[in-house]
């Protein structure tokens, strides 16, 4: 979740960064809670989704952060503009 808010941010219009960002935290927020409440009135069977989300969260851990380039404005900022693509 933190890399793909960092990314939205990035991209987002300097303008919007308040509002959107608001909005992507609390649909997130909302989201945990939606799911908090159907796995304790609707279904017990929470386990299977909870190995799932660990597993997916390995993978991204393990993969995604070792291969997704720089940000641009990370790149800017620290004046290494050689490495823009």
């Amino acid at each position: 979740m933190p890399i793909g808010y960092n990314y939205f941010a990035e991209f987002a219009p300097k303008r919007t960064h308040a509002v959107m960002g608001t909005i992507w935290i609390v649909g997130d927020g909302v989201m945990f809670i939606g799911i908090t409440l159907y796995y304790r009135f609707v279904s017990k069977n929470w386990e299977p989704v909870f190995v799932f989300a660990l597993i997916l969260n390995i993978i991204v851990l393990a993969v995604l952060v070792f291969i997704l380039p720089e940000s641009p404005k990370w790149l800017y900022n620290k004046r290494r503009f050689k490495e823009f693509n």
